[in-house]
């Protein structure tokens, strides 16, 4: 089997591996114990796919340069974070060396292991910052180049209180935050009424997701003044000067054609006395009038179907949690 030198040792007994035009080691998967020297001390990679939950996924992973870009490890590792010890699966890199993301679990979910297992085996992180101290599952945690944190990420059924620009909020699925650590975005655990101006509108996103999303369904400026907002609950009207009439609100298809049917939320943004709808048609705030009804997410969306053709877009349980 290949061995291969990197400025982090030497990895050797490598399963299979692939190379950068320039020759330098790209990816390499390994069946033995290989120790990764790096500034959070010395590492192991994954080298035991027998566990059922393991993803099958390369080892290490690096950038043209040679410089570290992923490591899945073989055992749930501590690491020194700029917000304390996290003890994590998967770390990836910037090329500076320093972490970008941490991964306290990387399970590959399958019909031998559900999320719902993957979730029992999940520790509590203690997290403390100034906007709140919280105890939380997580299943993500996101930096920025210097070290700073950029963001958590959160299993569905976690819900947290933190301190926003908006007063305390009870959130859900996760938040970001600015470089100088200021709140960028959160996701409510429920629809929150937020005052905007063109008026109250309920910023929520029905969608699950367990990966990192910046633009959350309430979004600040680096001032702490309201960015946008996401809603899958209100459909907003506008009559413009001319009387003209726009309708905005969220959109559910059934992307697969499988019956499974995916929320997009409408996307309100707000800049220099304009409201813009998913970041395209734009209106001068003071020139218009709106209207912002609320909608009922129904069990089952209007078919687009040829119901002789049919077998599952009607029932009970259409739209899926993403």
């Amino acid at each position: 089997m290949e061995s291969f030198i990197t400025e982090y040792g030497v990895h050797s007994e490598l399963t299979n591996y692939t190379l950068y035009e320039n020759g330098t080691l790209k990816d390499c998967t390994t069946n033995k114990p290989n120790m990764v020297k790096t500034k959070y001390g010395e590492l192991i990679p994954q080298y035991d796919y027998i566990d059922v939950r393991r993803k099958y996924i390369k080892s290490i992973s690096f950038f043209p340069d040679g410089k570290l870009s992923r490591i899945s490890l073989n055992d749930q590792t501590s690491i020194e974070t700029s917000i304390g010890i996290i003890k994590v699966e998967l770390i990836t890199f910037y090329p500076n060396g320093n972490i970008d993301r941490i991964f306290p679990l990387n399970g590959q979910l399958s019909g031998y292991w559900d999320e719902e297992q993957e979730y029992e085996l999940t520790k509590d992180i203690e997290f403390s910052f100034p906007f709140g101290n919280f105890v939380s599952k997580a299943t993500g945690i996101y930096f920025y180049k210097n070290g700073n944190i950029k963001g958590i990420s959160l299993w569905t059924n976690e819900i947290i209180n933190i301190n926003t620009p908006i007063g305390k909020q009870s959130i859900r699925l996760g938040f970001s935050l600015y470089e100088n650590g200021n709140i960028k975005a959160f996701e409510p655990s429920s629809p929150l009424s937020i005052l905007t101006p063109i008026g109250h509108i309920l910023a929520f996103d029905a969608n699950d997701y367990l990966f990192f999303k910046e633009c959350k369904s309430v979004n600040f400026c680096e001032n702490s003044s309201l960015e946008s907002v996401m809603t899958s609950r209100n459909k907003i009207t506008v009559v413009d000067l001319d009387k003209k009439v726009y309708i905005y609100e969220p959109k559910y298809f059934d992307d697969f054609e499988g019956g499974d049917f995916y929320i997009y939320p409408l996307k309100v943004s707000f800049k220099d006395n304009k409201v813009f709808f998913n970041d395209l048609d734009n209106f001068i705030i003071d020139q218009c009038t709106f209207t912002i009804d609320e909608l009922t997410l129904h069990s089952t969306p209007p078919c687009a179907h040829n119901c002789s053709t049919c077998g599952t877009s009607c029932s009970n349980s259409s739209i899926s949690i993403i």
